[in-house]
């Protein structure tokens, strides 16, 4: 060693052997379909996406978009399916865009607020008046889910009503 490689403190690290490491680790952050990933976070204008979630950057975006919503329909095989298919399809694939996180939660809040109203229109059919409302929260809530997957095929926001928005 020389002399003032021994006067130099611990802490203190010759700065050519980090570079070449600090570039190493710059290269290799992202993951693939992550918000780094360049093919993700390449763009192309969404018919009026930009006010909600950026612009639409290819069809797959899409394509993720429409099944969230469509997997509601898994109820008609399992109970409660209408939010666990949602929520493992949104868990999935949150991080590859903001429109189909955007369009995941918008997705669970509703089903999950469907789920909500219906229950609580079955315990009011024990009085009679609950039968109306079940049979119309059932169909406001096949309507609804066609039209936010029409919605998302086309890049808009899905537009639910009566959801109460769990997730942010």
């Amino acid at each position: 060693m020389t002399q003032a490689e021994q006067d130099r403190p611990d802490d203190e690290s010759d700065d050519s052997d980090q570079q070449p490491q600090a570039e190493e680790s710059q290269q290799g952050d992202y993951v693939p379909g992550s918000a780094a990933d360049p093919a993700v976070t390449s763009s192309s204008p969404g018919v009026g996406s930009q006010a909600y979630y950026g612009p639409v950057s290819n069809p797959e975006e899409r394509n993720w978009s429409l099944l969230v919503h469509l997997s509601a329909f898994a109820e008609l095989l399992f109970p409660f399916a209408n939010i666990i298919a949602p929520l493992v399809v949104w868990l999935m694939f949150r991080a590859r865009s903001d429109m189909f996180d955007f369009h995941g939660k918008r997705a669970l809040n509703f089903q999950i607020s469907m789920t909500i109203w219906i229950v609580i229109a079955v315990l009011f059919s024990f009085l009679l008046i609950g039968i109306p409302f079940v049979i119309g929260l059932s169909i406001v809530s096949i309507v609804w889910t066609i039209v936010a997957a029409v919605r998302a095929s086309r890049g808009d926001p899905p537009g639910y009503i009566l959801s109460i928005g769990f997730l942010k």
